[in-house]
Order: C-alpha cells, then sequence, then structure tokens
C-alpha cells in the first residue's frame, strides 16, 4: 500500500511539474537548446559515473549553452571558455547566487561559508576577510618558512624510504606534507589526529561532491535513500569537535605557537565586536574553517597526484625538468619558493596539470538571480549554472575542426615538440 502510494504522489508531482516547466519555458522566448529528458528525473540518468565526461559529450552535441533539467530544477550546462566568460565574468553579479544543497547544510554549518552561502553583505564580507586579512601576498609570504620546514621532512621521509629500497606511497606522503602545512597555518600546530579523522576529511570531499538525489527532487528529504545524510551529519560531527578543539586550545593559550595563525586572526576579530566591519559568530569560523582546511588540502593533493601521474607517463618532461632544476638550482640545495619563477618549463608543466586536470571539474553550481539573455539564449531566473571547467581545458582552439582538434593531444606532448624544434 505505502509504495502504491508514493508512486502515486510521484506521479502527481511528475505531472505538475512538467506543466509548471511547461508553461515557464515556452513564452517565446529563445532558450538554450538541450536533449529530451525523463519524467521526475529530468536528465539525471544522462550523468553517470564520470558527469564531466558526460556533460562534455553532451555540449559537443548541442552547443556551448546546453538547457538541461536535474529534477525539478532547470539548469544551464556551460562548457566553453566563452560562455562561461559570460557568466562568470560579465553578467558575474546576476550568476553570483548559490542553489540550496543538503551538504552545505550539515558540512558548511548551514551555508556559513564562503563556497555554499549565497550572494549577499555576510558572502561579500567574508570573502573580503579572506582575501584581504587572510591570504594576501603578504600573509602567504609570511608561512614560506614553515612551508619550507615541511617540505623539508617530506624530502627525508623520501630518502629514508629510498635507502631502505622499500616501495614509497607518494600520495600519503604528499598528503601529510600539504595536511600539516594548511593545519600550521590555519591552526598554529601539525595535524595529529587519529584515522578516523583523517578519514572524515576525506568524507567531506567526497560527500561535498556525491549526488544527492534530494537535491534535486525533495520529496526524498524524507527518506535520505542513499544514506548520505546519514554520513554527513556523523562527518559533520567529527570535523566540528575538531575545530571545537582547536578553538578551545587557543581561547585557553594551551599551547604554544610560534607564528600568528588564521585561527588567531578570527578570535580577535570576534573579541573585538568585529571591529573590521565583517560579522563573525562561532559557527562562521568553523564554516570558513572548513573551506579552507579541505579545500586547501583537496586540491593541492588532487593537483600534485594527477601532474606526477603524467610525468611518468611522459618521460621526455621529466627528463627536461629534471635538467632545468641541474642548470638553474643545481644539486647541493632544496628549490625555495624564491626559485619557481626562474623554472620556466616547470611553471608550464603546472599550468598544464592545471589546465588538464582541474581540482573541480564540475564548478560549484551557480544560480541566476534574474532574467538574463547570454550569448543571444534566455535564462530564467533561479535557473541552476553548471560550469564544466574539464571540458574547458579541453576546448578546441579557433581554427581547427573538433576531429584535428580532439587529436591533439595534451599541451605537455606540444611542449616536448617546441623543445625538440627549438633545440
Amino acid at each position: 500500500m505505502w509504495t502504491y502510494l508514493v508512486a502515486l504522489v510521484l506521479v502527481v508531482m511528475s505531472g505538475l511539474y512538467y506543466l509548471a516547466c511547461k508553461g515557464r519555458w515556452s513564452k517565446g522566448q529563445n532558450f538554450p537548446p538541450g536533449p529530451p529528458g525523463l519524467p521526475i528525473v529530468g536528465h539525471l540518468p544522462m550523468l553517470g559515473h564520470l558527469p564531466h565526461r558526460a556533460l562534455r559529450d553532451i555540449s559537443r552535441k548541442y552547443g556551448p549553452i546546453v538547457q538541461l533539467r536535474f529534477g525539478q530544477f532547470p539548469t544551464v550546462l556551460v562548457s566553453t571558455p566563452e560562455a562561461a566568460t559570460q557568466i562568470l565574468k560579465t553578467h558575474d553579479s546576476v550568476f553570483a547566487g548559490r542553489p540550496y544543497m543538503y551538504a552545505g547544510e550539515f558540512l558548511t554549518y548551514g551555508g556559513r561559508n564562503i563556497t555554499a552561502s549565497d550572494y549577499g553583505t555576510y558572502w561579500r564580507n567574508a570573502r573580503k576577510l579572506c582575501t584581504v586579512h587572510l591570504l594576501s601576498p603578504h600573509k602567504v609570504e609570511s608561512f614560506e618558512p614553515m612551508r619550507r620546514e615541511e617540505v623539508v621532512l617530506f624530502v627525508k621521509t623520501i630518502n629514508e624510504s629510498a635507502r631502505r629500497g622499500g616501495p614509497i606511497n607518494l600520495t600519503e606522503a604528499v598528503d601529510s606534507v600539504i595536511s600539516n602545512s594548511t593545519c600550521r597555518m590555519l591552526f598554529g600546530c601539525r595535524l595529529e589526529e587519529s584515522a578516523s579523522f583523517n578519514k572524515a576529511v576525506k568524507d567531506v570531499i567526497a560527500l561535498a561532491g556525491a549526488i544527492n538525489i534530494a537535491d534535486f527532487i525533495p520529496f526524498f528529504r524524507l527518506f535520505d535513500v542513499q544514506g548520505l545524510v546519514r554520513r554527513m551529519k556523523e562527518t559533520s560531527n567529527l570535523m566540528d569537535e575538531f575545530f571545537e578543539r582547536k578553538i578551545e586550545e587557543r581561547l585557553r593559550g594551551g599551547r604554544v605557537v610560534q607564528q600568528e595563525n588564521f585561527i588567531d586572526f578570527f578570535l580577535e576579530t570576534l573579541e573585538k565586536n568585529n571591529s573590521t566591519g565583517i560579522t563573525l559568530d562561532r559557527d562562521s569560523i568553523k564554516g570558513i574553517l572548513m573551506d579552507l582546511f579541505v579545500g586547501g588540502i583537496d586540491t593541492a593533493l588532487s593537483t600534485v597526484e594527477w601532474i606526477m601521474s603524467e610525468l611518468l607517463k611522459h618521460p621526455k618532461v621529466m627528463k627536461k625538468l629534471r635538467e632545468e632544476i641541474r642548470s638553474t638550482i643545481g644539486l647541493d640545495r632544496l628549490v625555495n619558493e624564491s626559485d619557481l619563477p626562474k623554472l620556466e618549463y616547470l611553471n608550464m608543466v603546472v599550468k598544464e596539470g592545471f589546465r588538464l586536470h582541474p581540482g573541480a571539474p564540475l564548478l560549484a553550481a551557480h544560480k541566476a538571480l534574474e532574467d538574463q539573455e547570454v550569448m543571444g539564449y534566455h535564462i530564467p531566473k533561479n535557473t541552476r549554472i553548471v560550469i564544466n571547467a574539464w571540458a574547458i581545458g579541453r576546448t578546441p582552439r579557433r581554427g581547427r575542426t573538433p576531429k584535428s582538434s580532439c587529436r591533439r593531444g595534451s599541451s605537455i606532448r606540444r611542449l616536448i615538440s617546441v623543445e625538440t624544434t627549438s633545440g
């Protein structure tokens, strides 16, 4: 009986929503093209296990701006640099909204961070706080000695493993140096937590990027059919305990910290009654810390892993990098951050790694705050915007046919060609 009742409710909801969408999207406006969708779920089944690849294939067929529907929410897919520029630069204030997501509710203290918070005064002030007070060039530069200490320990660990002759788990070693560097900048201490906490950090990353059916069909928020909400609550509790412990340690002065860190600034701002003009409370601090802590670890580790994987597949590029370091830096010392501008070939390889493997293949969804025309297409208010950064990095260069562009390969191979012909 219960099954039939649920099915009847879904059918009625689907019919009502279809009529509403038909009236909304059929007013003589020039809407973006798109494939036909299914009742209730829309185009969700098309995403598959690798959504960025599936969406890239859709955009190849229908164009740079594609009209889709994920569950009950109309969505526009953006897959080229020109279209992304229109969304993120030309009309950035119109598309600065964020749609409600369950992950933001449980993992970011109700959207009290920067990534998930909707456009408004709080978002502008929180972003200003991070860019002006925390991530300014002077502030980032002040942590250079600390980062160097972690790199020295990293190299020492690699050398000891090499002397023993055993295998080296590069992922774990890189994860350790990035996690400890991030933790020292934020809290003034190295990350010394249990295996369960390390798993919680990875779960935050996985849950934030998971496709939750309740985000697209609100009816399923009553059931948690995928078990994601339960996992979000458990992970959120572990992270909250960690942040609370670090805040209390700083308030009690229980840790000797050699250098001022991010949490000191947050607490000083809170004690001064937000004299910076930015309204902060305890949840705001923890929400922003979640952004900086988890986001900093995930994107950096992912980037290093992908670049090292590409270098292993392209030994000629690896050899060229070694030659550049030997000739520019030498073998008698480690590379310093001040040396990086001199390593031109390394910079090209890193930029190519960003192009091929962006930290977030699909950027966090945006929302149209009002009706807007983009590249001749009408995008109604409250439409969700999905930007496929992975596909943008693989957009064929102008003047090339799609067939030849798809075969041009990675820029790493082009770098090899350039070096061969110029040398």
